[in-house]
């Protein structure tokens, strides 16, 4: 398990490097995304189902925009540094 790219397997830096960032960074979106989703379920399932969709599809947005951004800064720490 772990940041399995290229640019992560160079070196043991590397690896360390990405896997602890990236570990963090996703560790706590999901625990952000986790409580806004269990507040909206509720609200919107005790109130109006339909909006929950557009909720559960802009939760994934930014899920996919956290993990974009953490691939992308830490593309940009490894070219940076020349590793």
């Amino acid at each position: 398990m772990g940041w399995k790219t290229k640019q992560a397997r160079r070196n043991r830096e590397t690896w360390e490097y990405a896997n602890s960032y990236g570990g963090k960074n996703l560790f706590t979106l999901g625990v952000i995304l986790f409580a806004i989703s269990i507040v909206l379920g509720i609200v919107f399932g005790a109130f109006d189902i339909r909006g929950l969709d557009w909720i559960v599809l802009l939760i994934v947005v930014i899920q996919i925009g956290v993990l974009k951004h953490t691939i992308i800064k830490t593309t940009l720490y490894f070219h940076m540094r020349q590793i």
